[in-house]
């Protein structure tokens, strides 16, 4: 199973690979779930209850219409580093 973290029209979420480039959104499969990879581990740390929500579910979009995030993410980590790239990239 391979899952993502992306950014989809502003919006952040985490989901499910299928096929070569489906994805279906864990916030659709398991709404009960938090939106962080981190936080769904915590709660299902063999990804059982993920598995078994998505084996077999048409995906909802393509990874080709996300950017993809790190998988778990410390918000002021990322930020500290994002302010490192821009005053590199300059």
């Amino acid at each position: 199973m391979r899952v993502i973290s992306y950014n989809k029209d502003g919006n952040s979420g985490v989901g499910v690979v299928v096929g070569e480039n489906g994805v279906i959104p864990l916030n659709e499969a398991l709404p009960d779930f938090s939106d962080g990879l981190k936080e769904i581990l915590a709660v299902d740390p063999k990804l059982e209850k993920v598995r078994s929500v998505t084996d077999g579910k048409e995906p909802s979009f393509t990874i080709n219409n996300v950017i993809l995030d790190p998988v778990i993410t410390d918000r002021r980590q990322l930020e500290r580093y994002r302010g490192r790239w821009k005053n590199k990239s300059r």
